[in-house]
This record gives C-alpha cells, sequence and structure tokens, in this order.
C-alpha cells in the first residue's frame, strides 16, 4: 500500500510538473523533499493546496492510499444506500452480519451506529411498532442533539430512522436534517436525501392519521424526482399522492394510477417496494384520518 508522499511525488512527476509549479512559494524545497518521501505528515491546509493542484480530490487521494480500493467506511455506506428501500429485511440482515465481523477487529463507532439503524429497522418491518424499533436508537439522538451542526454520515444515519421517534422529537430532527441538508446541497451524495426525507415524515403522518398534511411534501419530492430522474422515489411520490386522491373520493382513477405504479415496480422486479405498496393500498378502505 502507497503512502501518501509517495503517492504525490509520483503523481507530480507522471503529470511532469516541478516541485516548484506543485508547491509553489507556500511550502519550503526541505519540508517537500520531507513531505515527498514520508519523513513528515502534511498538514492539512498544505495538502489542499497540494492536491489542487495536481487536480485531485481528496475522495481520489484516499482511495489511491487504500491500495485503489474503498474504505470501508465507504464501502458500507454503499452498500447502505444502495439497499434502494427499507424492505429488503435479507440485504439488511447480511449487512449485519458483515458489520459484526469487521467490529470483531476493528473500532468503528459509525459501524456501531449504523448496526444500530439496520437492527431497528428490521425491528419496525417485523412488528410495525414505532416504540419497539425507536429503542435501540435513542442513543444516536441524543447524541445529534448536542451537536451544534451535522456531517455528512450524521444525516445518513438519522435519516432513516427519524419518523419513528415521537411526536414533536420527529419535527425537530426534520428541521435540523432540512438544515443540514441544505448545507451540503453540492455534497455528490445529498440529492437522494431531498427526496427521501420528506418521504420518510409523510410516513410518519400517515402512519399518525394525518396524510392529507403530505401534499405539499409529495408534490416538492415529485418535481425533484423528476428532475433528478429518481425512478423509484418518483414511483414512492406518486403512489402516496394516489393515497391521498383515494380519501378524497376519486378511488376509481386512484386505483388505476397504483395499478400503473404496481405493474412498474414488477416490471423492475422491485419485488419488496411493490409488496411494501400493496401492504399499504389493502390497509386504504380501513384508513382512519384525525380531524384537524
Amino acid at each position: 500500500m502507497k503512502k501518501p508522499g509517495e503517492i504525490l511525488r509520483q503523481t507530480r512527476i507522471e503529470q511532469g510538473l516541478s516541485p516548484k509549479e506543485i508547491y509553489g512559494q507556500e511550502i519550503s524545497k526541505s519540508s517537500y523533499h520531507r513531505f515527498e518521501n514520508d519523513l513528515q505528515s502534511i498538514p492539512y491546509h498544505k495538502l489542499k493546496i497540494i492536491l489542487d493542484r495536481l487536480d485531485l480530490t481528496f475522495d481520489e487521494f484516499e482511495f489511491i492510499l487504500n491500495g485503489y480500493d474503498n474504505t470501508i467506511k465507504y464501502t458500507f455506506i454503499s452498500r447502505f444506500k444502495n439497499l434502494r428501500n427499507t424492505t429488503n429485511q435479507n440485504a439488511m440482515s447480511e449487512l449485519i452480519t458483515d458489520i459484526e465481523t469487521i467490529l470483531l477487529t476493528r473500532r468503528s463507532p459509525f459501524l456501531v451506529d449504523l448496526k444500530a439503524i439496520l437492527e431497528s429497522l428490521l425491528i419496525f418491518q417485523q412488528t410495525q411498532s414505532f416504540e419497539k424499533a425507536r429503542q435501540g436508537v435513542v442513543y444516536i439522538w441524543d447524541k445529534l442533539e448536542k451537536k451544534d451542526e451535522w456531517n455528512f454520515t450524521d444525516i445518513l444515519l438519522i435519516a432513516n430512522i427519524f419518523y419513528i421517534f415521537p411526536t414533536g422529537t420527529i419535527e425537530t430532527i426534520y428541521d435540523l436534517l432540512m438544515k443540514a441538508i441544505q448545507r451540503y446541497q453540492h455534497y455528490p451524495w445529498i440529492s437522494n436525501y431531498n427526496m427521501s426525507v420528506p418521504l420518510n415524515y409523510c410516513l410518519y403522518l400517515r402512519n399518525n392519521g394525518r396524510i392529507m398534511e403530505c401534499l405539499p411534501y409529495l408534490e416538492k419530492t415529485l418535481d425533484i424526482a423528476k428532475k433528478e430522474k429518481s425512478t423509484l422515489n418518483l414511483l414512492d411520490a406518486r403512489y402516496r399522492l394516489c393515497e391521498i386522491m383515494y380519501l378524497k373520493g376519486d378511488q376509481k382513477k386512484a386505483t388505476q394510477i397504483y395499478k400503473e405504479i404496481l405493474s412498474i415496480l414488477n416490471f423492475l422486479e422491485e419485488t419488496h417496494f411493490s409488496s411494501d405498496i400493496k401492504s399499504d393500498w389493502d390497509e386504504l378502505p380501513h384508513y382512519k384520518q384525525k380531524s384537524p
């Protein structure tokens, strides 16, 4: 596995650049010599200057440093995001098992939290009980509540479970999440959270007899999903709008749209997703909307 200085030296030479072109006046000759020979660590602010001049991002530098492979944290973030939806219990169980294996030999607070999130989601899928599901993840909110600003992994973790918290707490988390997402709006992986967070908030509203309040969130999510060409989020938002249409009395049109959505999901082989909305649809005639 290559060392940081070795990567900098090799990249500079391969690009045909002199030390002066890369290190300029900011870094002395003796310092860059120590950097490139890994005799001295590189301060963050100086590394940023060097990487910019080498046209390398921090992510790419870390990827090379890790032997042209993703870091363990990045790998598990990718796997978690690639679950696509949290109704796939087999995939979540497999991910939990793999995290447990890593934790036997490595300390990672992030993976401990991710494991707790996955276990909470499994409990919810199996019991449909918010109270039981949140017991193992309350500590995560307790930590985040004390932070002034959330980073991306904070967003990733809490965005997938905030809807299981009690009324009052949910609204607080939702507002903080949307502020954090706004700060990260230019971060590569953030666009999906502009859709998934409002959709999860609508799940909370639906399960608390407040489905009609979902309308503005769903309409905004639908617009974003169209812009981002996010098929599953688009279908999710359309289905939930379909439920509102049904409850408003246009049952014939709503049923037609529901069948079209179900057909598309089956064609895409999104069996877990289609099974989930079919279950929700079957319960819809018995749905009780709370009075305003």
